[in-house]
């Protein structure tokens, strides 16, 4: 489907439809830092609606997780010895048919969660557990067999590392999108 940047990968729930990849080096987390970022356009509210996530099942067998959750907040999730969240409350509720720009991100050093939908404001929970390193999928539009995305999910990334602020502006790019690696725009 039309993305926010080019083409992106369109979800419908009532299909159960999404994509994986087996676990690897990659995309496991554990005590270290990572980013998430999508562009994410909604068809449907009302239920929890996986973007990415890795494992599945309780806080013990799942890493991490970026979604949309029913009261209208996005929400970076993590397991570990129980579940930690942030959502993205300074924002507040998304609706349909509208483009969102997702950031959220793990500080192992601070031991925080964060996120920032549209460059804004970043919500921030801190004394967090690290998350688990689990042999489970990193799948985008679902996770563990449920909670599937309805709507279009564009430019998923994921870094082992915490993006900076001007990253994070450099992909926002005023609302417009820009892709990664940014080499065409940094001197």
């Amino acid at each position: 489907s039309a993305g926010k940047i080019g083409s992106s990968a369109q979800f419908t729930a009532a299909n159960s439809e999404w994509l994986s990849i087996a676990d690897n080096a990659a995309l496991s987390s554990g005590d270290v830092d990572f980013t998430l970022a999508a562009w994410v356009y909604l068809d449907s509210t009302g239920s929890l609606k996986e973007i990415a996530a890795k494992g599945s099942g309780g806080a013990s067998s799942f890493e991490y997780g970026l979604r949309y959750y029913p009261s209208g907040l996005l929400e970076l999730v993590i397991g570990g010895a129980s579940w930690s969240v942030v959502s993205a409350s300074s924002f507040g509720a998304l609706s349909v048919n509208t483009w969102y720009f997702v950031v959220a991100w793990y500080d192992a050093a601070a031991n925080t969660l964060n996120i920032s939908v549209n460059n804004g404001a970043v919500d921030t929970i801190s004394s967090v557990g690290p998350p688990n390193d689990t042999a489970g999928e990193f799948r985008i539009g679902q996770t563990g067999g449920e909670f599937f995305f309805d709507g279009r999910i564009d430019s998923m990334g994921f870094w082992k590392r915490v993006l900076t602020a001007d990253e994070r502006t450099l992909l926002y790019n005023g609302g417009a999108g820009l892709e990664y690696p940014f080499a065409s725009v940094i001197p």
